[in-house]
């Protein structure tokens, strides 16, 4: 999903795709987003399952295991999101809850499983830096 956003904004600086094929693009993009915003949990994530249902429980985020598929589930469409066009973007609240949900679950780690968990963090911090219009190394940490 990520290369086809990176595609879409290819084309936008330099056109190499037919108009049929960036519809097509579009149109697929749209769908995955309205797939992920009705299989979002009320609290804001997703988890591996979110092709086919919405997570029943947010009571496994203390397993491993569902701890990285939530996370690595929650934070790639917003990292994707933040470069798409607008025009496959999820409804506002959807991404507002999916950021306070990543934001609650790095603040509940131990320092012992931030190192754990970093390949999967790392996409969360660069996808709500984007949405700041940033890059992760731009971002001023507070104490």
């Amino acid at each position: 999903l990520h290369a086809l956003v990176i595609l879409l904004r290819l084309d936008e600086q330099q056109p190499l795709l037919s108009p049929a094929m960036r519809s097509q693009l579009i149109d697929y993009l749209r769908d995955v987003t309205e797939t992920l915003a009705r299989n979002q949990h009320p609290d804001g994530f997703w988890d591996r399952h979110w092709p086919h249902h919405r997570p029943s429980s947010s009571e496994s985020l203390q397993e491993e295991d569902d701890f990285a598929s939530q996370f690595i589930a929650t934070s790639h469409p917003m990292e994707w999101w933040a470069l798409a066009p607008a025009e496959v973007h999820p409804p506002r609240q959807v991404l507002i809850a999916a950021g306070q949900w990543m934001v609650r679950a790095v603040e509940g780690l131990s320092q012992e499983e931030v190192i754990e968990y970093y390949p999967f963090l790392s996409h969360g911090a660069r996808a709500l830096a984007l949405w700041r219009n940033q890059e992760p190394w731009q971002v001023e940490l507070q104490p």
